[in-house]
């Protein structure tokens, strides 16, 4: 048993009880036996992506954090991101206002991330 497939179980393990679901409930969710389900959580066999996916999806799960256990487990609503990028926007123009050069600086640097 690899290290990193019990960590993915815990996880998955820890998901699905913050939920108060059980495994046979969990697994029907995820469209998989109960079986299969225990040997993901007990790190048994490494679970496959699509099913990381299906648990991000359903549950709202960050990817990251299901994989490695990093970063926030909770993925962002919409309308919180929405909120950040009004901010940054917002930010951005007060920079353009107060200091043109910086602001030309800043815009430059982030440019090629924008074109990708």
């Amino acid at each position: 048993m690899k290290k990193s497939h019990k960590n993915i179980g815990e996880r998955i393990r820890e998901i699905r009880k913050e939920r108060k679901i059980s495994q046979i409930e969990f697994s029907k969710i995820l469209g998989i036996t109960q079986d299969k389900l225990s040997k993901y959580e007990n790190g048994r066999i490494k679970p496959p992506i699509e099913l990381l996916l299906s648990i991000s999806e359903k549950f709202n799960i960050s990817l990251n954090w299901l994989l490695m256990g990093k970063g926030d487990k909770y993925l962002k609503k919409e309308e919180e991101i929405d909120e950040e990028i009004y901010k940054i926007a917002k930010d951005l123009q007060v920079l353009k206002e107060r200091n043109a050069d910086y602001f030309n600086k800043v815009k430059n640097s982030i440019l090629p991330w924008l074109k990708k």
